[in-house]
Parts: C-alpha cells; structure tokens; sequence
C-alpha cells in the first residue's frame, strides 16, 4: 500500500494539530490563497514511510527542519487534515 506524508513546518499549524482544531486547520485552507503546503513525500510501503518520519526525530536529518510535523495518510488521526489539504 502507497503511503504519503505531508511535512508541516509552521508552528501555529503544528498548535492547531496537537491542539485537535481541525476547524480552524480548515479554515485556513479554505481561505487561504496561498496555503503553506509542500506535495507529499511518496513511499511505496507504510514502513518506509514510518522509518523516513522516525528519521525526522533525529536532529533534523535529510535536511529538515527539527521542528516539523509529519502527516501521515495510514494514520486515521491524521486523515482530517489531510483531507482538509488535499481539497485544495
């Protein structure tokens, strides 16, 4: 199964995230004209896609920024916001 992972940098998109306000996450995409979003990063199995996303918690590696959230399209958490993104 294909897995997909968007990478969310901005800490107040991170807040609201943690914070569960898939409300307001919505509302920025929706209103938004410009949304701060990158394509995914494509994986060809759910495991790659897991050990890329533990990779992120190792001071950064593959050149990202320490602070990033990963959105990951097997995690059923995940898929409101991930919806919300690609509606755009």
């Amino acid at each position: 199964m294909k897995a997909k992972v968007y990478l969310i940098g901005e800490s107040w998109l991170i807040s609201m995230i943690e914070d569960k306000d898939i409300q307001g996450f919505r509302d920025y995409v929706e209103n938004e004209e410009f949304p701060l979003f990158e394509e995914p990063i494509e994986f060809d199995t759910e495991k790659e896609a897991q050990r890329f996303c533990a990779s992120l918690y190792v001071e950064g590696s593959e050149g990202f920024p320490t602070e990033v959230l990963p959105l990951r399209s097997y995690e059923k958490y995940d898929q409101p916001y991930i919806e919300a993104i690609e509606s755009i």
